[in-house]
């Protein structure tokens, strides 16, 4: 018999009950037997991301991702960021701050060391959730012209649609490329598929030939009633079990270090899922893009339901 701590958070929260991504926390005793088949069974009973925690008193907590398929994901920042907030909810506070610091050990299955990658998260008092990311890998690719004209087909767009300082290219991070499209119009942005697409695989054919990236991801400038300049952006996953995300929090890491690299700008803010009716902001600051690149990604996580299950083992 295993225990488990089911939390369901949403990360990136912008300003509405509903926004932000969803998110779902199954925390477990470092010390039990895990399988596999338990895992991918957690992993499918949820409709979205999924993070599962193994925690000592003397180490670094240890993390897994997955989406809802039950495939196991090398990194998935908002779920490191929602395994951090849960991680500093159980700490006792200390003297002189009401911020906590949180020690990330990120896990995979055929990780031999038992560890691949540390990181440090800092968790202030209203939630807000910071992720300090170094020695990002991080790489730009352009995309074959003959793709780029299928692709903007399918978006029910047209060449001069798109900003004319960037062409459509891959940006990515930590090995999960997205394909970048900057339009000209919020308008563009919005209207872009008259909606979510309903088949989840929708844009998988257009992910395969932009060079096989993880997810599409559309972004316009645009600036709100105190001419604040942030980013409007959407993004279409190649096949993640769902037709559109809410907040990509890895697609706008990846998208600062580009912008940043042409403006030396250090600080950003995306705003992701308008189109969803699930709105959410994406903050990234202290943007280094000089080797070894390094940021730190930060949003507001909100705890939906906290409950404990138990699954029968033979």
């Amino acid at each position: 018999m295993l225990k488990f701590q089911k939390l369901t958070t949403r990360v990136f929260v912008g300003g509405s009950k509903h926004g932000g991504n969803p998110l779902t926390i199954f925390w477990g005793s470092a010390d039990a037997t895990i399988t596999p088949s338990i895992e991918t069974s957690l992993a499918q009973s949820c409709g979205w991301e999924s993070v599962l925690i193994r925690s000592s008193s003397s180490s670094a907590a240890k993390l897994k991702f997955f989406v809802p398929s039950g495939k196991e994901l090398s990194f998935c920042l908002h779920a490191a960021m929602g395994a951090a907030y849960a991680l500093a909810r159980q700490q006792p506070p200390k003297a002189n701050t009401t911020a906590k610091e949180v020690f990330l050990d990120i896990c995979t299955s055929d990780d031999k060391n038992g560890s691949n990658n540390s990181y440090k998260a800092v968790v202030e008092d209203d939630s807000m959730t910071w992720l300090k990311l170094h020695h990002v890998p991080y790489h730009e690719e352009s995309i074959e012209l003959v793709n780029v004209d299928a692709l903007l087909n399918q978006l029910n767009l047209d060449i001069v649609d798109v900003h004319s300082s960037t062409l459509p290219l891959n940006v990515g991070i930590f090995g999960r490329p997205k394909t970048m499209v900057r339009l000209n119009e919020l308008q563009d942005l919005q209207e872009t598929c008259s909606g979510t697409p309903e088949n989840v695989r929708h844009f998988e054919s257009n992910c395969i030939t932009t060079n096989d990236s993880t997810g599409l991801y559309l972004y316009a400038e645009t600036s709100d009633d105190q001419d604040n300049v942030f980013y409007e952006c959407r993004q279409f996953p190649k096949a993640s079990g769902y037709p559109e995300d809410p907040a990509t929090g890895i697609a706008a890491a990846a998208l600062a270090l580009h912008l940043s690299k042409r403006s030396e700008q250090k600080y950003y803010e995306f705003r992701q899922g308008t189109a969803m009716g699930r709105p959410s902001l994406i903050t990234i600051r202290n943007i280094n893009t000089e080797s070894p690149i390094s940021l730190e990604c930060g949003g507001q996580v909100e705890l939906d339901k906290e409950e404990e299950i138990i699954i029968f083992t033979d």
